[in-house]
């Protein structure tokens, strides 16, 4: 549903310009209110009608694989939110979706959101006068902040640190505060300092539990349905089993009960042994506390061009192998992409985050063992998913091939992995390779609609043993193997250590 814009089309950005203030903050409104609604606040936001005269300007929300090759879409997108927060004077707010939308001009509805929610309601100019910065830029500038706990004050399992706010616990365990590193629909991720270390601390909104329908529940009950911080609570139980998953891990947890105010800050450990003492008590998760991932964000790493042939074989076999970890321990992380990992050339180590949509299988509940319903994002998506179909690990799998066929043909890769989500569709999801297969060659084929040199490029890597691409194309091979089979976890793992010994792998 397009979000109605106060002006219009044609020469779009003079007709923005000319909104008053009034007119400019009922068109923010409106978009407030829409992302506001349930399940309106993903995708990233597009501008519609821009050259049609007399025609509503109108934002939509899309997906990422509907966005290849817009990128004067998404300026001008860009451009005009930025102009309205300009007229509807609010300054402060027009600086942070410019440090958010960057270079690449894509403003996500999350951040829109969280932005218009921030100073929308603070009356432009007057009141962004009266903001005070917070802990964060506080740190930036210089001010005076709580030195390093002592290994007392820091969270042990006979003496938690406890307190009734979430502010009251931090600044008793310690936490020196850094810059905000980003923020989203569900929290705010920072950087700060506990006892000399370098943390990263992500911490929920407290009107989450109106945004999801309930809070971040930790629960020992796998029944229930899993979010960030179960997910974190079971992978960090795995860690501490001497069972390294390579996944980003908290080191501490900030918990309260539901019904009461003591916020208290916990390892893995003291985590599990107060969820089992504790069982009349429902727990929500507030916080997570996690080292920084080390290098950089893999989409990020690839926009910049700053990655080697040997450093993209090095990331997809550092995803392979933690992919099949985390199968070996029930767990599949359902987002995969190159915007969840991290990769440091120095080590050659990839870290997988954002666990927020990890699902835990259990052998003894046979329901749990495919996803619930649609999950991850489109461009990555296993096309069984696409087609309605059910899909367990095999849908890491899927995502980590289409990644490694993009990675080695930026453009051409990500063009077939599109065609291949649509025709999905047409020619169901049970073979992906057949699918691209039937992309590449047989009707319409992609020949015909990319440049030569680069269409042949694709068609020979697909041919040479060690390129990613073939790799790519095994790997969907083995993905398109029933549901049924990729449920016993023995199949799985002999998948994976089968591709993990492809010739493509061998050279990193």
């Amino acid at each position: 549903m397009p979000i109605q814009l106060t002006a219009q089309g044609g020469d779009f950005r003079a007709n923005v310009q000319a909104l008053d203030a009034a007119q400019a903050r009922q068109s923010l409104q409106k978009i407030q209110a829409h992302l506001s609604q349930p399940g309106k606040g993903t995708g990233t936001l597009t501008l519609f009608n821009r050259t049609k005269a007399g025609a509503d300007l109108t934002l939509e929300r899309k997906s990422g694989f509907q966005l290849l090759g817009r990128g004067a879409r998404l300026k001008d997108t860009s451009d005009v939110l930025k102009t309205l927060l300009d007229r509807a004077g609010l300054p402060e707010a027009r600086a942070e979706l410019e440090r958010h939308a960057g270079t690449r001009h894509r403003v996500g509805a999350d951040k829109m959101l969280a932005i218009l929610n921030r100073h929308l309601a603070s009356g432009g100019r007057e009141a962004a006068a009266e903001h005070r910065p917070g802990p964060g830029i506080a740190a930036e500038r210089g001010a005076r902040l709580p030195g390093p706990p002592s290994a007392e004050t820091v969270a042990s399992k006979s003496r938690p640190v406890c307190a009734p706010s979430l502010e009251g616990l931090l600044t008793k365990a310690g936490v020196e505060r850094g810059a905000v590193l980003g923020e989203g629909q569900y929290g705010e991720v920072r950087k700060v300092k506990v006892a000399g270390e370098q943390l990263v601390l992500k911490t929920y909104h407290p009107d989450l539990a109106i945004k999801r329908g309930e809070p971040m529940i930790l629960s020992n009950s796998r029944s229930r349905v899993s979010n960030e911080a179960i997910a974190a609570y079971l992978t960090s139980k795995a860690n501490h089993q001497d069972y390294q998953v390579n996944v980003a891990q908290p080191r501490y947890f900030i918990v309260k009960p539901v019904s009461g105010d003591e916020h208290r800050m916990v390892n893995p450990l003291e985590l599990r042994a107060l969820l089992k003492e504790t069982r009349e008590v429902t727990w929500e998760c507030v916080g997570l506390l996690m080292p920084e991932a080390k290098g950089g964000e893999v989409e990020e790493l690839l926009a910049k061009g700053q990655l080697t042939g040997q450093n993209q074989r090095q990331i997809i076999k550092g995803t392979l192998e933690a992919v099949m970890k985390l199968n070996e321990r029930g767990f599949i992380h359902r987002d995969l992409k190159p915007a969840n990992i991290f990769f440091d050339a120095a080590s050659g180590k990839t870290t997988l985050i954002d666990t927020g949509m990890m699902h835990k299988t259990s052998k003894n509940k046979p329901e749990t063992l495919f996803l619930p319903g649609q999950s991850g994002t489109p461009l990555y998506k296993h096309p069984r998913m696409v087609t309605g179909g059910r899909c367990g690990s095999e849908a890491d799998l899927c995502a980590t091939a289409l990644m490694a066929m993009m990675m080695e043909h930026p453009n051409t890769g990500s063009q077939l992995a599109t065609e291949m989500h649509f025709r999905a569709r047409d020619v169901g999801g049970n073979s992906p390779a057949r699918i691209l297969l039937e992309v590449m060659y047989k009707k319409d084929p992609l020949g015909q609609r990319v440049p030569r040199d680069e269409f042949r490029a694709i068609h020979d890597s697909l041919q040479d043993q060690k390129s990613l691409t073939s790799l790519a194309l095994s790997c969907l091979a083995q993905a398109g193997k029933p549901a049924k089979a990729w449920a016993d976890r023995a199949t799985a793992q002999g998948i994976y250590a089968e591709l993990l010994q492809h010739p493509s792998l061998q050279e990193s």
